[in-house]
């Protein structure tokens, strides 16, 4: 009795995959053999010049390859998305037939082919026009029933090209907040809760122009640029950004306001405060008002205290070939020849391995805040307790520092920069100490 109860669930088990089988079919109809990876197109993703998309409810768009780049044409000339669009091109160069299905269908209908629910229509440099219509999924969910309106025959392509085929305006369309050179940037103003201030790019390097003119931090300025040029909308709010709707966003009074110059103009980008959980924002290179992440407002809400440098030495240690450093214990002048270091005293040894913890404490001399300007004596500079001169870099850079100390906190200034900062007492002890073993 046990055998013939597994006889009969296997042959329920046959019987349930050869209906499957020829259902996805339709109608049972014994599929006519396709040559393996047969293209459905003999066409070059490279040779396509325009596609047209039309779902069977919704926009029509058209796109158009200008330039080596892809517009949008059709329902209002835009910045096309260009990975999109070419991953579009890619896969309809490269569409391979699963299976075919029906040399000549009695219905389409059977097929959701008739209407289709999306038709792809492109065409090529020679202007050669084909069209791919997609249907509804087979019953098995791994394709999607499909056919070209040169031929009558229905195949089976898969089902996760659809997706490449059925794009929105939307997915469609170029996404970039805003749209600037990163490298070629050359000044960037920023306003928001924290105050506003403007950077300026000299020698490849970004300065802080105003309400001062200082050091900028490097790595956070740039990402400050980053950041901006890698913002992205996430849906559409208006199509217009006319007063009404800017007030209605808030986009009148934003909470942020970023703007930065390239060789092609100045490119702004306004973002709203939140409100329902979105950040509303208007572009100087998008029309239309539409939302972006909420990440975005922070990133670009930096204050001037973030961008600032608040390294005192910006010496490379690793490329330091001179250091003289004065306490009020010690005098130290150092040279580096090849990888050795070598002092005053040429008979004396010079451990490496204390020139490089001397470097390390200098270099841990850091800002914590920046006082108002006043007389030297006030932050204890009139009477420098370390003072140091560096070259790096193959003598290329150099700076000059002081110390100052004023009861129990320490101050510094860099020649040729009119900046004070406060410093961590405890660092300037650790270098001091540094020094005096090198004496």
């Amino acid at each position: 009795m046990k055998f013939r109860g597994l006889l009969i669930a296997a042959v329920l088990l046959i019987a349930a995959v050869v209906t499957l089988y020829f259902t996805e079919r339709k109608g049972g109809k014994t599929p006519v053999e396709s040559k393996p990876e047969e293209k459905l197109f003999s066409v070059k993703s490279e040779d396509i010049q325009e596609i047209t998309v039309t779902p069977q409810s919704g926009e029509r768009v058209k796109l158009a390859r200008e330039g080596g780049k892809w517009k949008l044409v059709e329902p209002r000339a835009m910045a096309a998305d260009d990975s999109t669009v070419s991953s579009m091109a890619s896969a309809l160069g490269g569409l391979s037939v699963t299976d075919t299905i029906d040399e000549k269908p009695a219905s389409l209908k059977d097929y959701g082919l008739e209407p289709p629910q999306a038709t792809v229509q492109f065409k090529t440099k020679a202007g050669a026009a084909q069209a791919l219509l997609l249907g509804q999924d087979t019953p098995t969910g791994s394709s999607v029933y499909a056919k070209t309106d040169s031929r009558p025959r229905v195949v089976t392509i898969a089902s996760y090209l659809k997706s490449d085929f059925t794009k929105s305006l939307f997915d469609l369309r170029d996404k970039a907040a805003l749209k600037f050179d990163t490298a070629a940037a050359s000044r960037a103003w920023v306003e928001n809760k924290s105050g506003k201030f403007e950077l300026a790019k000299s020698e490849d390097r970004w300065q802080i122009e105003a309400p001062v003119q200082a050091r900028a931090d490097q790595v956070a300025a740039s990402d400050l640029l980053r950041n901006a040029a890698d913002a992205r909308m996430q849906a559409i709010e208006a199509e217009e950004a006319s007063a009404k709707e800017m007030a209605k966003f808030r986009l009148d009074k934003p909470e942020v306001v970023f703007r930065v110059q390239d060789p092609a103009g100045t490119h702004e980008l306004r973002i709203s405060a939140e409100k329902d959980g979105k950040r509303h924002a208007k572009s100087s290179d998008q029309a239309g008002i539409f939302t972006v992440s909420s990440d975005l407002a922070t990133q670009l809400g930096k204050s001037l205290a973030d961008i600032r440098n608040k390294d005192v030495f910006d010496m490379d240690t690793w490329l330091a070939s001179r250091v003289e450093a004065v306490t009020p214990e010690a005098r130290v002048a150092l040279d580096k020849q090849g990888e050795q270091w070598k002092g005053s005293d040429p008979k004396k040894t010079i451990n490496a391995s204390d020139v490089t913890d001397m470097l390390d404490k200098l270099k841990a001399i850091r800002a914590s805040s920046y006082p108002a300007a006043a007389p030297p004596a006030t932050y204890g500079l009139d009477k420098p307790v370390l003072k140091v001169q560096a070259v790096w870099d193959d003598k290329k850079l150099k700076e000059s520092v002081e110390v100052g100390q004023a009861g129990d906190k320490a101050y510094a200034r860099r020649q040729g920069d009119p900046a004070i900062y406060e410093v961590s007492a405890d660092s300037v002890k650790s270098a001091r100490e540094a020094i005096n073993k090198l004496k």
